[in-house]
Formats: C-alpha cells, sequence, structure tokens
C-alpha cells in the first residue's frame, strides 16, 4: 500500500514539474522517468510512512475509535476534554482563552512570562513559550502541577456545562488521552504511560456525580 501511494505522489511530481518539455515520449521513457521520481520520492518519504504504518498496524496504533469500554479525547467527538479544546476559563482572577495556556501560566510565578502565556493567540502558542522558557519555571513545578491541573479542570467543568454535559455523558467509560507524543499526561507512543489527564478527568466525573443535582 506504501509503495503504491509513493508512486502516486512520483507521478503527479512526474506531471507537475514538467518533464515532459516540448518532444514526444515514449511509454517506456514516460515509464522509465516515473520509475526515476518514484525512487527519488521513496527514499526521501519511505521512513516516514513506515513510522504511520507501525503506529497504524503495529502494537502501538492511536487514534482509534470510542467504544463501550473507553473514551479518546485527543480528538474527535471528546474533544472537548482536550486542554486544546476552545473553552474559555477564568483563573486566578483572569481569563484564559484555554485550559492549555492556564496550566502553562502557573509555571512562572511572577515573571513578564505570564502575561505572553495569557495573551497568546493560541493554546499550541502558549505552549511553544512555556517550552522555550522550560528553564525559568518554578522549582517545585513537578511536585505541584497534578494538583494544578486538577483544579483547572475542575474550573473548566464548573464554567461550562457542555463540558459538565459530555464528561457525564461517558457513564463508567476509562477516559484516555490518545496522545502518541506524551506518556504522562497521555498514554504515549506504547500505550503504556500515566494517562493523568484521563486518570483526572475521571475524578472530577466522580465528584459531578456525588455532587446535588442543582450543582451539575
Amino acid at each position: 500500500m506504501i509503495d503504491f501511494v509513493l508512486l502516486l505522489i512520483a507521478t503527479l511530481h512526474f506531471f507537475n514539474v514538467g518533464w515532459f518539455g516540448s518532444a514526444a515520449i515514449t511509454t517506456t521513457s514516460f515509464l522509465w522517468l516515473v520509475y526515476l521520481a518514484y525512487q527519488d520520492y521513496k527514499s526521501e518519504y519511505e521512513p516516514t510512512w513506515q513510522a504511520i504504518e507501525q503506529r497504524v498496524d503495529g502494537s502501538t496504533p492511536h487514534h482509534g475509535f470510542d467504544n463501550d469500554r473507553q473514551v479518546l479525547f485527543y480528538e474527535r467527538d471528546f474533544y472537548v476534554l482536550s486542554n486544546f479544546s476552545a473553552f474559555s476559563l477564568q483563573w486566578e482572577g483572569r481569563r484564559f482563552d484555554t485550559s492549555e495556556a492556564a496550566y502553562h501560566w502557573e509555571k512562572f510565578p511572577g515573571l513578564p512570562l505570564q502575561e505572553e502565556i495569557q495573551l497568546a493567540p493560541s493554546a499550541h502558542e502558549a505552549f511553544k513559550i512555556a517550552e522555550q522558557y522550560k528553564s525559568a519555571r518554578r522549582p517545585d513545578w513537578d511536585s505541584v502541577k497534578v494538583g494544578i491541573m486538577r483544579n483547572i479542570l475542575r474550573a473548566k467543568a464548573q464554567q461550562h456545562e457542555y463540558v459538565r454535559r459530555k464528561l457525564l455523558s461517558t457513564g463508567d467509560r476509562t477516559l484516555i488521552e490518545d496522545s502518541w507524543r506524551d506518556d504522562f499526561w497521555g498514554w504515549g507512543p506504547k500505550r503504556d504511560g500515566q494517562n493523568m489527564l484521563g486518570r483526572l478527568w475521571m475524578d472530577v466525573r466522580a465528584e459531578l456525580r456525588e455532587a446535588p443535582a442543582d450543582n451539575r
């Protein structure tokens, strides 16, 4: 399948770059030139395609479908549970466009970086700023980050009825951040990570169930 895709790409590349020129070309010459283009593309892209195949067909697939036992919320129907989803958050007297930004803001108490993160145009930009200045984050970050994230998720659920409804609609299913990059907050490239974000959302879900109905 991968070879077919690569050959197709090479053929399209052949037509796009205009190797025909003005002269007539025989079928044999055409196929030979396509083959050369294919080899060129194969050497450049095959490692990437092989990595994709390993994730999809091997022992570490990702981005599967939800079922009666688990909900994967990195993308798709329950993306609402992702910190990158577009639900604003009132946090520590400030407004953030996403819970992701609020989380990274907490890494740099008292530093000008906090304002830069708060005003970042997207969750991805907030993440990039925080990664760029990792060395400046608070020294106790690793010991407090889970508690901070739990409180941020609680606030997100409290402030958005839609988030609460979607969370409660998951029933008793296991919640999994289906991230193939992150084996702490998600389950990582081998699906054996800590899935801490999913576990925290299940804690919040349990708290909502125990709350009086008029407080949900």
